[in-house]
């Protein structure tokens, strides 16, 4: 900045500083308002929900759990029933979580059986169907 001599030179330079200040005023609402934007929390869980989706691990794992829990769920449901007493009730809890953690650890070797059987199941897609 120049050496202030007088009064005119004074008053230009206090306009200056003044539109310099609300420049910077605005440059920093803008920033703190995308700042409050990703603090929401429907922004962190959709960025977490894109994160999740986008990482081949985490959707395998996700895949593999949800397919264990699925499994034990069904297992409970065939073994207990919708009326049973409280002894089967308990036992088909104990059920439902041995199975799950049993199709949890051995997911890679029952999704390939399920491939081979489907495989096996559907006609084949390179003459689809038709000959």
């Amino acid at each position: 900045m120049e050496n202030i001599i007088s009064p005119a030179t004074l008053h230009d330079a206090i306009v200056q500083l003044e539109d310099l200040r609300r420049e910077q005023e605005l440059a920093l609402a803008d920033e703190f308002e995308g700042f409050l934007d990703k603090l929401r929390p429907s922004t962190i869980i959709k960025q977490t929900i894109r994160d999740i989706t986008q990482s081949p691990a985490v959707r395998h794992d996700l895949l593999n759990a949800a397919m264990g829990m699925a499994s034990g769920f069904v297992a409970r449901k065939i073994f207990a029933g919708s009326r049973s007493g409280l002894l089967r009730k308990t036992l088909g809890v104990v059920l439902q979580l041995g199975i799950s953690a049993f199709v949890r650890q051995r997911a890679e070797a029952i999704k390939a059986g399920g491939r081979e059987f489907l495989s096996n199941l559907l006609p084949d897609r390179g003459n689809n169907g038709w000959s």
